[in-house]
């Protein structure tokens, strides 16, 4: 009888011991699978056309969005050495190139996307040495804002819960300031009244090139154009950007108000920067 059970338990113990074999490789795959899986980054990424702005949410993986770094560090460094047309012409199609094999223009060809970022540029006259009109524009920048209306909104609700009361009001309060605005991106940032004003600057780089040439700017600056955020008359208290491009149309990847750091590369009608902190309203 113990003999018989001793067979039954060693039996019993071979198959549970098969078992346990064969299904440690599948946990283990399950388990590799969620560590990939936890790897992923959701970046948020918008393409701004003549066509409206559509915004899209992708999942990369830590290389991918190492990749987004080194690929607009390698763009800045090979537009610095460009001396003609043709070689900034290269290296923009290239960089659009390398960001779409990324999979950063959902739902266009390569040659759409390449036409997208390079636009159309014309000449314009009278323009300061701070400024350039109908230009190719690319940067790497914090403390950035892209005004877009219901992705602004969005955001503030996500990010800044704790003064959604005041923003909600001062949004709507100063819906004025932002008619007209829609695909503009602010550099830099100001809270102002009572006691004088507290500058944030935007720090990064940006790069240029239409009517009026080259023009580059690194390090910290901020937008020409003040745009109010909120204003409190009772208060005597209020928050401003600055803006710094207009009619962007191009690529936008990364969260539309915060301080983290945002790329940007396509085309604009006018971006004007400057390094001194401009006035407030007060």
């Amino acid at each position: 009888m113990k003999k018989s059970l001793l067979s039954k338990g060693l039996v019993v113990g071979i198959i549970v011991l098969f078992m346990s074999v064969s299904v440690a490789p599948g946990i283990n795959a399950n388990i590799d699978r969620l560590s990939v899986k936890s790897k992923l980054f959701e970046t948020a990424i918008r393409i701004h056309s003549a066509n409206g702005i559509n915004p899209y949410i992708l999942r990369l993986t830590e290389s991918e969005s190492d990749e987004i770094n080194r690929i607009f560090n390698d763009f800045k460094v090979s537009l610095d050495s460009a001396e003609t047309d043709e070689e900034t012409d290269e290296i923009f199609d290239n960089a659009v190139e390398s960001l779409y094999e990324l999979g950063l223009f959902p739902k266009m060809t390569v040659e759409e996307a390449k036409q997208l970022v390079n636009g159309e540029r014309s000449q314009s006259g009278n323009l300061e040495v701070d400024e350039n009109f109908n230009c190719r524009v690319i940067g790497w920048t914090t403390n950035t804002i892209m005004f877009d209306l219901g992705g602004l909104l969005w955001n503030m609700i996500l990010e800044e819960i704790r003064w959604l009361p005041l923003f909600y009001f001062g949004w709507f309060y100063n819906f004025r300031y932002y008619e007209g605005k829609i695909g503009s991106i602010a550099f830099g940032s100001a809270e102002y009244g009572g006691m004088g004003s507290d500058y944030s600057p935007a720090k990064g780089w940006v790069w240029t090139n239409g009517s009026n040439g080259i023009v580059k700017w690194n390090g910290s600056f901020y937008g020409k154009d003040v745009m109010d955020i909120i204003w409190y008359a009772n208060l005597r208290w209020g928050i401003c950007a600055f803006g710094g491009v207009s009619n962007f149309n191009g690529l936008w990847i990364g969260g539309l108000l915060t301080w983290k750091p945002v790329y940007f590369i396509g085309n604009a009608e006018h971006v004007k920067i400057t390094y001194e902190p401009p006035p407030t309203p007060l």
